[in-house]
C-alpha cells in the first residue's frame, strides 16, 4: 500500500462514509454504470477488493451466488459487515492488497477506485489463478498516482 493504513483509519474515524458513497450523485451514478456494464446478469463467484463501506457490494450481492469483499481498513470492514449482513452469501474480510489475494478463482473481479493506492506494479501482479477467465471491471486507472495523505 502506497498510503499508510493509518491515513484511512483516520478518515473513517472522522466519518463512517468519508467518500460520501451514500450521498453523492456521482457515486450513485458510478455504481449504476458499473452494474450496467457487467456482461452477465449473474455470477457464481465474485471478488471486490477495496470495498470500503460496501455500497457497491450490496448491489453486487443481488447478482452473485457467492461474493467475497474486502478492505484494508478495519473501520471500513466493520461498516461493510453491518451493511452486508442481510446477505448470507456475502463474506467481508479485512484484506490488504497486494499481499492478501484470496485463494480460488472468480467469474467476476471488481477493482474499484483503489488501484492507485497500490505500490508501483502491484496492480498488475495479481495471481494468475485469480483472474483466469474472470470478467474484470476496473473503475480506475491501475497505475500508481501520487496521493497526498496530509
Amino acid at each position: 500500500m502506497s498510503v499508510p493504513m493509518a491515513h484511512f483509519e483516520r478518515m473513517y474515524a472522522d466519518s463512517e462514509d468519508p467518500w460520501e458513497y451514500r450521498r453523492r450523485w456521482y457515486e450513485r451514478r458510478k455504481r449504476a454504470l458499473t452494474l450496467a456494464m457487467l456482461p452477465h446478469a449473474r455470477y457464481a463467484r465474485a471478488f471486490e477488493p477495496g470495498c470500503s463501506i460496501g455500497e457497491l457490494s450490496a448491489e453486487l450481492a443481488a447478482r452473485c451466488d457467492a461474493l467475497l469483499v474486502g478492505d484494508g481498513s478495519e473501520a471500513a470492514v466493520r461498516v461493510a459487515r453491518r451493511r452486508l449482513a442481510p446477505w448470507p452469501h456475502v463474506r467481508v474480510e479485512q484484506r490488504l492488497l497486494p499481499d492478501s489475494w484470496p485463494e480460488g478463482t472468480f467469474e467476476l473481479v471488481v477493482l474499484g477506485e483503489f488501484g492507485y493506492y497500490l505500490p508501483g506494479g502491484a496492480s498488475r501482479s495479481s495471481p494468475p489463478h485469480l483472474l483466469g477467465g474472470a470478467e474484470m471491471a476496473a473503475l480506475s486507472r491501475l497505475e500508481r498516482r501520487r496521493h497526498e495523505t496530509s
